[in-house]
């Protein structure tokens, strides 16, 4: 049996448990949410906008949000919600951001409220670092209020304090005597942090659980940080696990061409931050979603700062069909694409088995105009990303069967969509040595995954950054069904590598459509 060429330069795997969740919200107490009405910039327009309110953490701008945007998407957007005072979501965000405040770091937080009536009031508060709050106040959804009022206010504030009144907590912006609440909850509240968001995996060997990501961008800069600055393994005092899955190295530079990536080390200064821009503007025509997260002025010449963006789009040679929406296990109106019994040859040339054990168990890859093939995996086994590939390659080398798709069969494939974004703070702020005996920790580690997958074909694109601080200072004749209606492992890869780059395992359809 000749040997199968090398696997894997994209790996997305996805993990996704479906859960949707619609709530009615009122916002206790508090039906004028402005105190200083008249003092506050009013427009419909751009003219006194305060320009820095804008796309942070991969939210859309407030201007432009749907004005039926709703309670799931709020939720999932990781918005601060208060329900009635009784039940606050994602508090989490709301901690972080009052944290990061009091410790001088740029901060960005959105939370909701609703009127008595029921309309949803969007507040987005912006803080720079340096003791300026910035604060756009959406009012165009409130029917109840005149329409000169239904509009976007601006304002800008200089403290955030926390207000305790009759078991009641207040959280205030203010300005000399104006003032104005972010939000406000009771003491006894329900407290729900989001445990339905995507998770994000540092490495292929890390424990994995539902609704989870890999990209293989962060990956490569710490090999940066263990060879060329530590040149030795990374230790902490204790060890983490997952850095020592960070320093095997599962994914090194020659796992991807390097057509598709831009990778830089230097130290941090203004003048780097610009030179990264104008190199990922010059090579993909992007922009930078992290780079403002980090702090570039007044550093220890001694600091690094590593950074790496991956942008890749691939376009099937036939477009799949699309189907109508159906169900993905127990959830509804979920979007696919694929193959209907009656398709053509050139769509049924595209797809080929891996194996097929039974409808529920399987595994097929998607070919793909250029050197990427998606794998998809249903019901996928495995603790690890890396087992769960393993395991396909295993089934695929004993499967006797059928390697292709054939005229009745039919193929249905979920479209995803995710947008994901992650500090690993689980690895910040702990010092190990390099190999010439200086003392480091890492202020900050980010990393971005925006991926894409429907009937066309997909894209992805992800960023990592990380800021370097020195402290020195089977054969079944059956007519198969390869429907992906439930829990699945999804595998792009690129032909003549070793290694993936973006791996993930998908139960909840939800969070990426």
């Amino acid at each position: 049996m000749k040997k199968e060429r090398k696997w894997i330069s994209i790996i997305l795997g996805i993990i996704i448990i479906l859960g949707v969740v619609l709530f009615g919200v009122n916002y206790k107490n508090k039906r004028k949410y402005i105190t200083n009405v008249n003092d506050i910039v009013e427009t419909t327009n751009n003219e006194n906008r305060i320009d820095t309110i804008e796309q942070k953490n991969n939210r859309t701008k407030i201007e432009d949000l749907p004005q039926k945007y709703n309670m799931e998407k709020a939720i999932q957007d990781k918005c601060v919600i208060s329900v009635h005072g009784q039940k606050l979501y994602n508090k989490n965000e709301l901690d972080n951001f009052i944290t990061k405040v009091n410790n001088n770091k740029v901060a960005f937080v959105r939370c909701i409220g609703f009127t008595d009536e029921g309309d949803m009031i969007i507040t987005d508060a912006d803080y720079d670092g340096r003791g300026t709050i910035k604060v756009c106040k959406d009012l165009t959804r409130d029917r109840f209020s005149s329409e000169k009022d239904r509009t976007y206010k601006y304002k800008t504030y200089s403290k955030l304090e926390i207000e305790k009144e009759n078991k009641y907590v207040y959280i205030k912006l203010e300005n000399n005597n104006e003032y104005d609440y972010l939000i406000s909850y009771s003491e006894d509240a329900e407290i729900i942090n989001s445990t339905d968001s995507i998770s994000t995996a540092l490495t292929l060997d890390d424990e994995i659980k539902n609704d989870t990501i890999w990209c293989g961008t962060f990956q490569l800069i710490w090999n940066d940080l263990k060879n060329d600055l530590a040149k030795q393994d990374i230790k902490f005092s204790p060890q983490l696990k997952v850095v020592e899955n960070l320093n095997k190295e599962s994914f090194r530079v020659n796992d991807f061409t390097d057509k598709y990536y831009y990778k830089k080390i230097g130290t941090p200064s203004l003048a780097l931050k610009q030179e990264i821009e104008n190199g990922i503007k010059e090579k993909f025509n992007e922009t930078s979603d992290i780079l403002d997260d980090f702090e570039w002025e007044d550093r220890n010449p001694l600091d690094y700062f590593l950074y790496v963006m991956l942008k890749k789009e691939f376009q099937f040679e036939k477009e799949f069909e699309e189907f109508e929406n159906g169900k993905f296990g127990e959830y509804e109106n979920v979007k696919y694409f694929g193959i209907k019994n009656d398709e053509t040859e050139e769509l049924q040339a595209q797809v080929k088995v891996l194996y097929y054990n039974s409808k529920n168990d399987f595994a097929i890859k998607l070919l793909t105009k250029q050197e990427d093939e998606v794998i998809l995996c249903k019901n996928p086994e495995g603790k690890t990303f890396n087992e769960i590939y393993e395991n396909i390659k295993q089934n695929k080398q004993k499967y006797k069967g059928k390697t292709y798709a054939e005229e009745g069969e039919l193929l249905k494939i979920p479209n995803i969509k995710v947008n994901e974004k992650k500090e690993f703070t689980e690895i910040e702020n702990k010092r190990f040595y390099f190999s010439n005996g200086r003392e480091y920790s890492i202020e900050k580690a980010i990393q971005t995954i925006k991926f894409e997958l429907d009937k066309k074909g997909g894209k992805i694109k992800s960023e990592a950054g990380m800021m370097a601080k020195n402290e020195t200072a089977m054969a079944i004749d059956e007519i198969r069904e390869f429907v992906i209606d439930d829990t699945f492992a999804i595998f792009l890869q690129e032909k003549g590598k070793d290694k993936p780059y973006f791996a993930g395992k998908i139960n909840d359809i939800t969070k990426f459509q």
